[in-house]
């Protein structure tokens, strides 16, 4: 029990970095200076980091619950 949680665990973990890693790598071709007055600026930067650490979080918690409801459908047609 206590190694299928931290499997479980580690999983999630990797999926959530994952996400984050794509929406890092989605997020560069986006144009962000068009909606900023200092595209350089630190601010800027950190904007960008903060948004795709909260989209790529978003995502992964969402392939792990629709991972979680695929796996938990089967009790409805029991």
């Amino acid at each position: 029990m206590l190694m299928e949680a931290i499997v479980n665990n580690i999983t999630n973990l990797v999926i959530v970095l994952l996400s984050i890693l794509l929406c890092w790598k989605v997020l560069q071709s986006f144009r962000f200076d068009i909606f900023m007055k200092n595209p350089e600026s630190f601010e800027a930067k950190l904007l960008k980091v903060i948004i795709t650490i909260v989209i790529g979080n978003q995502l992964g918690n969402f392939i792990i619950q629709y991972y979680n409801w695929s796996l938990a459908i089967k009790y409805l047609f029991q």
